[in-house]
């Protein structure tokens, strides 16, 4: 896949995709593509044969436990930001194009490279689209970094391939050695890679908080790996 990103008030993507070639983002995203171009609409929360049939051995339980699973799924993805549904855009006859606008005016679309070896977490509605070869799931933070950090729910992108992620505003990249600490106000990470570890720390004391305008906490992200911040 080829692309283009527009630097206008509002970031536009625009993506040339080989014959049979997919693109796929989330439901609401503003779009455009040329007439080759086919869009199909299904959710993300069904599961593989091998776990149906796993789970189907179980003979009390096993529907039970596929409902279930599909119901965490699901609220997962609403905490996470996602949507429950996403769009995939395939080309259909010979090559064409397809493009989507960023939800920021003024904001930034950022395009990361995706593999085995390469993953990302990214912040609550912070994925835009990605490749069809490019998984999107859930991440739990841990209870502490829910409460007072990032979020519960973070969003993971695995897989391989070229993902777009977006942010309101401007965005700091940052590489970290390994054991090397990044602290940042919370509400910054737009994204890491999945080698770094998230932790919330307290930081600033009471006075701090109450009379600088800064929050008890921060992130405290640990290398290696590599660091977007919205700032």
């Amino acid at each position: 896949m080829k692309y283009i990103i527009t630097n206008a008030s509002s970031p536009v993507v625009v993506c040339t995709l080989e014959e049979n070639e997919k693109l796929v983002t989330e439901s609401g995203i503003s779009a455009f593509s040329s007439s080759s171009i086919r869009v199909f609409t299904s959710s993300d929360v069904r599961f593989s044969r091998n776990f149906i049939k796993k789970t189907a051995a179980k003979k009390c339980f096993g529907h039970l436990d596929i409902f279930f699973a599909r119901i965490i799924k699901i609220l997962g993805r609403l905490l996470s930001g996602g949507a429950l549904f996403h769009n995939t855009y395939v080309s259909q006859k010979g090559e064409g194009t397809v493009s989507f606008s960023s939800n920021y005016i003024g904001g930034t679309v950022l395009p990361l490279s995706v593999s085995n070896d390469n993953g990302y977490i990214v912040s609550k509605g912070g994925f835009l689209a990605a490749e069809k070869g490019v998984r999107l799931s859930n991440y739990v933070s841990g209870l502490k970094n829910g409460l007072l950090g990032e979020g519960l729910f973070l969003q993971k992108i695995s897989g391989n391939g070229v993902a777009f992620i977006e942010a309101e505003g401007t965005v700091e990249k940052y590489t970290l050695k390994k054991k090397e600490h990044l602290i940042a106000d919370v509400g910054l990470l737009l994204a890491m890679s999945d080698s770094c570890t998230l932790r919330t720390k307290h930081r600033n004391t009471l006075k701090s908080a109450l009379l600088g305008g800064k929050s008890l906490f921060s992130t405290d992200i640990i290398g290696p790996g590599t660091v977007y911040l919205n700032v």
